[in-house]
């Protein structure tokens, strides 16, 4: 897991990292100017991290269904 959080914490949108109880070992929360750039991190940056063993992905939209 530390290998994991260690990558996490190299790529520069990666905001925050908290550790959980329960199915999964952490939350990350990634801020970037839009849905595009996320989806990119997610796929080619964190989902290309050797040890990962699963992710679930949870985008943030406002009331008006505006991405966070």
């Amino acid at each position: 897991m530390n290998y994991v959080i260690g990558e996490l914490k190299k790529i520069k949108q990666v905001h925050e990292i908290c550790s959980v109880v329960g199915t999964y070992d952490f939350v990350i929360q990634v801020i970037a100017n839009d849905k595009q750039t996320i989806t990119e991190i997610i796929h080619l940056k964190i989902r290309t991290i050797s040890k990962l063993k699963s992710t679930l992905t949870l985008m943030a939209a406002d009331p008006d269904g505006e991405f966070l």
